[in-house]
């Protein structure tokens, strides 16, 4: 082979390679569903902002946007310190078969390591097959694994309420779904009981059709402790790989013009930094530490290995090996920052985050 044959050859190869990683670290596709074109001047709440984003679609995406608005201000701190809201939570869209009897949820995305505090289903229906609810009268559901027929939990519900209805799932069903070897699971609702006649089990009747799955999903509480930050964190690892700089952040410097270390803004456009399928926040102060590490200016700044450390390099034999101290965040927020993203087409998920807004700065 020739030499321009060999350049040619591996010229090809890398046009491979970089296809190859574009398709693998490239943005969510959005497989038919509509993008959801909003921000905060066509929105009717403009207290709830979120930019153009490749939705998941459905009653899951909506279900965690009003959880977001109620808990979460718009730059994703939390409203209350006290606030109960769970450290993770999974919203994950389910289908529907074609005669509304099946209900399937895909629960592979869930890390195994996450504690489950609590789970819930929602489904929404029509009506009954046979059967129309007066306002007072009360139904009792049952929802039934597709495969052993086995009752999961039951849900009362009047003919006043809406037309969700939720049924609570138990801890134990839940964490055997996690463990099984598939991660598509099954579940019928039928009509247990009603307050008018005991009659057999009828199925339920959605107001879904075939492969529609606005009427239908799943809700996990968990507590993530068990995870390691970095390992949990898609949004910042995609962007890693993509590269990105700060070039990508709006810095706006504060009004100390010091140039010793010290505390700055530094807004952060999410949409810009991670990409279009983080929901919200649409932008956070993270805060930056910059500015000169000065010993002899600001000794209050150093902590005693920094201290030690520049007093080497500047004395002792061979202190040029001696790494040098640098201005960084030596303390951090102690609220978490809610964080609401696409994980997979259907699978939408709202964390809190630690360690994301530096509160001090000193030199180490």
């Amino acid at each position: 082979m020739s030499l321009s044959q060999k350049t040619m050859s591996r010229f090809g190869i890398l046009l491979v390679l970089v296809y190859l990683l574009s398709c693998s670290y490239g943005r969510p596709q959005d497989n038919g569903r509509a993008q959801v074109k909003t921000n905060s001047h066509t929105r009717k709440n403009p207290g709830f902002q979120v930019g153009k984003v490749v939705t998941a679609g459905g009653a899951a995406e909506i279900f965690l946007r009003n959880l977001y608005q109620n808990h979460f201000y718009d730059d994703g701190q939390v409203k209350t310190s006290n606030s109960t809201v769970s450290e993770i939570i999974h919203s994950v869209q389910g289908n529907v078969d074609a005669a509304c009897k099946l209900f399937c949820f895909d629960v592979k995305g869930i890390d195994p390591k996450e504690h489950i505090e609590k789970a819930e289903i929602r489904i929404k229906f029509s009506h009954i097959a046979g059967k129309t609810f007066s306002d007072d009268e009360i139904a009792t559901f049952g929802l039934y694994d597709k495969n052993s027929g086995k009752l999961i939990t039951k849900s009362a519900h009047r003919g006043a309420d809406s037309n969700w209805i939720v049924f609570p799932m138990v801890e134990t069903a839940v964490v055997q779904w996690f463990q099984s070897t598939g991660a598509i699971h099954e579940v019928q609702v039928k009509v247990v009981t009603a307050s008018a006649n005991n009659t057999v089990p009828k199925a339920l009747i959605c107001n879904a059709t075939s492969g529609d799955s606005d009427g239908v999903f799943m809700v996990i509480y968990t507590d993530g402790r068990q995870l390691q930050e970095a390992d949990y964190a898609p949004f910042l690892r995609s962007r890693l790989r993509r590269d990105i700089g700060m070039n990508k952040t709006s810095f706006q410097p504060s009004a100390n013009k010091t140039d010793l270390c010290t505390r700055r803004d530094m807004y952060i456009n999410t949409k810009q930094t991670f990409g279009s399928f983080l929901i919200a926040p649409l932008s956070f102060n993270a805060y930056n530490c910059v500015g000169k590490c000065d010993l002899n200016a600001a000794p209050a700044s150093f902590s005693n290995h920094a201290m030690v450390r520049s007093l080497a390099a500047e004395r002792m034999d061979g202190g040029g090996k001696v790494a040098l101290h640098c201005c960084v965040a030596t303390n951090f927020s102690t609220d978490m920052l809610g964080i609401m993203y696409f994980k997979r087409d259907g699978h939408v998920i709202l964390r809190q985050y630690r360690n994301m807004v530096a509160t001090e700065c000193g030199c180490r």
